[in-house]
Parts: structure tokens; C-alpha cells; sequence
């Protein structure tokens, strides 16, 4: 039962945000990428504290139900990508497509407002 009033206490909070915001833009991740050790590319590995960081943006959206989706805001200085998650309302999909097309746009520009990150 504490689950339900818990997702149900979230629910409530995003429709609190968003009479006041269109979309909520974060990070994808909480750290930047890290580069995948080549021993795990035939064992694999888990990395728990490095999975709750990665993933940390995205618990709420997929609890609640909310598209979202990530596009590329640029790269590290070792070249690996970063992101950011948008996240719209319920059944506003369009929105969601309509804000990444935008952003991706003013994202290629050469610009001094770049990701920090990014080269």
C-alpha cells in the first residue's frame, strides 16, 4: 500500500509541474559516461552505484508513466556522449518530439551556450 500512495504522491507532483512548465529538461544521467572496461565486453559487470547514477532521471518518468525521451547534448573530452531527457506530460508525445526537434537544432549551432562538457 505505501507503493501506491507513494506513485500516486508523485503522480500529483508532476501534475503540479506541469501547469507550470511544458517540459522538464535534466541530464540524462547523474555523472558523465564512463568508458566500459573491455573485460566486460565478454563477461559483462555490475557497477550498482554507477547503475543508480545513470538511471537516476529516468525512476520518476517511468514510475508515472511519462514519455520521455534523450538526445545528445554533446561529449566529454574523451569523446563520450552526453545527454539530456526530456520529459512531457501524458499524451503529449508531440510536444516531446516537437521540443527534442528544436533543441537538437540549436544544439549543432556553434555556440558559446554548449553543453559544458562538450568539444
Amino acid at each position: 500500500m505505501q507503493s501506491s500512495s507513494q506513485k500516486t504522491r508523485a503522480i500529483n507532483m508532476f501534475k503540479s509541474i506541469f501547469e507550470k512548465v511544458d517540459v522538464i529538461i535534466t541530464p540524462t544521467t547523474a555523472c558523465l559516461p564512463k568508458r566500459i572496461d573491455p573485460n566486460a565486453l565478454s563477461h559483462g559487470e555490475l557497477d550498482e552505484a554507477n547503475v543508480l547514477m545513470t538511471m537516476w532521471f529516468v525512476y520518476m518518468a517511468n514510475l508515472c508513466g511519462l514519455p520521455a525521451m534523450t538526445i545528445n547534448a554533446g561529449y566529454t573530452e574523451n569523446g563520450l556522449p552526453v545527454g539530456l531527457m526530456l520529459t512531457a506530460p501524458w499524451w503529449r508525445e508531440d510536444l516531446l518530439f516537437s521540443t527534442a526537434k528544436h533543441l537538437e537544432t540549436e544544439l549543432a549551432k556553434p555556440s558559446r551556450f554548449h553543453c559544458p562538457v562538450s568539444k
